[in-house]
C-alpha cells in the first residue's frame, strides 16, 4: 500500500499535464505562422516576378545600345548601361569589301584555282548555307564538270551597294567572262549579273576580323552574250 502511494506521488497532476500539452499547441501555433508567411511572402515575390515586365536592351547597327520600355520608348535611366559591353559595328566599308571579295572568290577562277577560291568563299557562309552549297555541288558534279572543260571565269564589278531598307543586303552587279572547252572547241560567253547577298553578324576573329558571315546568296543573269569575240 505504502508502494502505490508513493508511485502516485511521483506522477504529475492534471493541471501540470493539461499546462504541458497547452504549451506544445502554442509552440506548434506559432511555428505554423511563421510557415504560412515565409509561403505568402515567398508566393508574392513569384507574382511579382511574373508579373514585371522583362528589360529589353536594343543594339543598333553602330553598336548603339538604348533601353526598350514595355511602351516601347526609350529608358529613362541610361546609367543602367555604363557596364553594357558592345562590340564595334563594321563600317560599310567593312561589308562592301567583305562581300566583293566573296563574289570574287564565288565567281571567279579557273580550274587550277577552283578548289581554292571556293573553300575560301565557303568558309565565309553561314554552315546551314554552306552544307546546302556543297550538298548542290555533289548532286551536280559541279566541280568535276567545270574541271573538265578546263572552264575559267573573269569577273568585273561594276556596282555594288547596300539596299535601302537592310544595310546587311547588298545588291552587286556584274560582268563575267565565261571560257569553256567542250569537245575541243572553246565556247565563250560574255554575261551581265546581278548578285544578291544578305548578311549577318558573327563573332569576329583572326579569320573574319569583320565577323561578317555570308547568310543568302543569290543570282541573277541579265544579259549572255555567246561565242562573244
Amino acid at each position: 500500500m505504502a508502494g502505490k502511494l508513493g508511485s502516485m506521488s511521483k506522477s504529475p497532476h492534471f493541471y501540470e499535464a493539461d499546462g504541458a500539452l497547452r504549451a506544445y499547441a502554442n509552440r506548434m501555433a506559432i511555428v505554423a505562422g511563421c510557415l504560412s508567411l515565409a509561403v505568402v511572402a515567398l508566393a508574392g515575390g513569384v507574382i511579382v516576378t511574373r508579373v514585371k515586365p522583362p528589360t529589353v536592351i536594343r543594339v543598333a547597327a553602330d553598336g548603339t545600345a538604348s533601353v526598350i520600355s514595355p511602351d516601347g520608348e526609350g529608358g529613362s535611366s541610361p546609367q543602367a548601361l555604363q557596364n553594357v559591353k558592345v562590340q564595334e559595328a563594321p563600317s560599310p566599308l567593312d561589308r562592301q569589301h567583305f562581300v566583293q571579295t566573296f563574289v570574287n572568290s564565288y565567281m571567279g577562277y579557273d580550274e587550277h584555282t577552283l578548289g581554292e577560291n571556293w573553300a575560301a568563299a565557303l568558309s565565309m557562309m553561314t554552315s546551314n548555307l554552306k552544307q546546302s552549297s556543297l550538298s548542290q555541288m555533289q548532286d551536280d558534279n559541279t566541280v568535276g564538270q567545270l574541271q573538265d572543260q578546263h572552264t575559267r571565269s573573269f569577273v568585273t564589278i561594276t556596282s555594288s551597294q547596300s539596299d535601302a531598307s537592310d544595310p546587311l543586303t547588298w545588291h552587286i552587279y556584274a560582268t563575267r567572262k565565261v571560257s569553256r572547252v567542250i569537245d575541243g572547241r572553246e565556247m565563250y560567253q560574255k554575261l551581265a549579273e546581278a548578285y544578291t547577298i544578305r548578311l549577318v553578324e558573327g563573332v569576329r576573329s583572326v579569320d573574319t576580323p569583320s565577323g561578317l558571315i555570308v547568310a543568302e546568296f543569290h543570282t541573277q543573269q541579265i544579259s549572255a552574250d555567246s561565242n562573244a569575240p
